[in-house]
C-alpha cells in the first residue's frame, strides 16, 4: 500500500487493530489510536509520529523507524526483530515481553522507557540516552551499550548480561549462566 492510498482509506480511522501494512511506505505520517496486532513488518515509518499509539502484539520486524517519534507507546508483546530505531525519540514507552533481537537503537532518546522481560539480544544501544530507562529481567546478551548515557546499575535488576558491551567499553558476563539455564 502506498502513502496516498493509506491516507485516502484510513485518514479518519483510529481503530486499526490487526491492519496489514507490511512493506508500506508511511514515512513522515502521523498516527493516532489502536494498532494492536498490526502487521508493520518491513514498513518504512522513518520520521513518523506514532506518539500514544497502541502497538501491543504488533509485528514491526524489519521496519524502518529511524528518527520517528514514539512517545507513550505500548509495545507489549510486539516483535521488532531487526528493526532500525536509530535516532528515535521514545519517552515513556513500554516494552513488556517484547522481542527486539538485532534491533538498532543507536543514538535513541529512551527517557523513562521500560523494558520488562524483553529480549534485546544483540541489540545496538550505542550512544543511546538512557535516563530513567529500566531493563528489568531483560536479556541484553551480546548487546552493545558503548557510549550510552545515564545507564544505572539499579535499572538493570534481573537483566541478563552476557558478552554485553557496557557504556565504558567493558564486557559484562555475569548473566551467562542464566542464559544457558533458560536455553537462550
Amino acid at each position: 500500500m502506498d502513502r496516498e492510498e493509506f491516507i485516502k482509506r484510513y485518514s479518519y480511522e483510529t481503530d486499526l487493530v490487526g491492519i496489514d501494512l507490511s512493506g508500506a511506505d508511511l514515512r513522515g505520517l502521523g498516527f493516532d489510536g489502536d494498532m494492536s496486532a498490526a502487521n508493520l513488518s518491513d514498513a518504512n515509518l522513518e520520521g513518523a509520529d506514532l506518539g500514544s499509539v497502541e502497538l501491543c502484539d504488533a509485528n514491526l520486524s524489519g521496519a524502518n523507524l529511524r528518527n520517528a517519534i514514539l512517545d507513550d507507546i505500548d509495545f507489549s508483546g510486539a516483535n521488532l526483530t531487526g528493526s532500525d530505531l536509530s535516532g528515535v525519540r521514545m519517552h515513556q514507552a513500554s516494552f513488556n515481553n517484547a522481542i527486539l533481537k538485532d534491533v538498532n537503537l543507536s543514538g535513541a532518546d529512551l527517557l523513562q522507557t521500560v523494558f520488562d522481560s524483553a529480549d534485546l539480544r544483540s541489540a545496538n544501544l550505542s550512544e543511546a540516552f538512557l535516563d530513567e530507562t529500566f531493563f528489568y529481567n531483560t536479556n541484553l546478551s551480546n548487546a552493545n551499550l558503548m557510549g550510552a548515557k545515564y545507564l544505572s546499575e539499579r535499572r538493570l535488576k534481573g537483566a541478563i548480561l552476557c558478552n554485553t558491551i557496557m557504556p565504558d567499553g567493558s564486557i559484562r558476563n555475569d548473566g551467562c549462566r542464566e542464559m544457558r539455564e533458560n536455553n537462550y
